[in-house]
């Protein structure tokens, strides 16, 4: 390619010395995948103009939250942990999330620490990066819009 330049051959000892074992989701609650949406409109007729879906990586099951403001992202998320270890006995290791500001407050930071869960966030703009929460939001939508319109129901009863 360039005259003296020597490119080395791969090394394939240094590339598997370097390879980091991702950890194994075995039960339920271990890794949960986040994600807000909203400024809906209309408002759910509770107020609501915001949703907080979240997904178990092992089972896939979703959680929504219908929240009346992204500042109770928090809240929710605690409400959910509780929820998961009184079910299902496990403890949340991991929460997936955006670099989203509802989830970088002190509140929720201690929570998460009192726990033990870390927190594995995306970078930013990166959809790509959580997929399973990303293309839950696409499907959660579309049901909630094809209900409402079996239904003929007003479009304030989505949340």
């Amino acid at each position: 390619m360039y005259p003296g330049v020597k490119i080395p051959e791969l090394c394939e000892a240094c590339a598997l010395s370097k390879l980091k074992q991702l950890p194994q989701v075995n039960a339920p609650g271990h890794t949960i995948h986040s994600d807000l949406s909203g400024k809906i409109s209309p408002p759910s007729i509770g107020g609501g103009n915001d949703y907080l879906k979240l997904t178990d990586k092992f089972s896939r099951f979703k959680s929504v939250y219908i929240l009346n403001k992204k500042s109770d992202t928090g809240a929710a998320i605690e409400d959910y942990v509780h929820e998961v270890e009184r079910k299902h006995g496990n403890c949340v290791k991991v929460l997936v999330n955006d670099n989203g500001g509802e989830y970088l407050n002190s509140k929720l930071q201690e929570f998460l620490n009192k726990k033990g869960i870390k927190m594995q966030l995306t970078a930013p703009y990166s959809p790509k990066q959580n997929p399973i929460s990303e293309r839950g939001n696409r499907l959660t939508s579309e049901k909630a819009r094809t209900l409402l319109f079996t239904s003929n129901i007003p479009t304030n009863f989505w949340g």
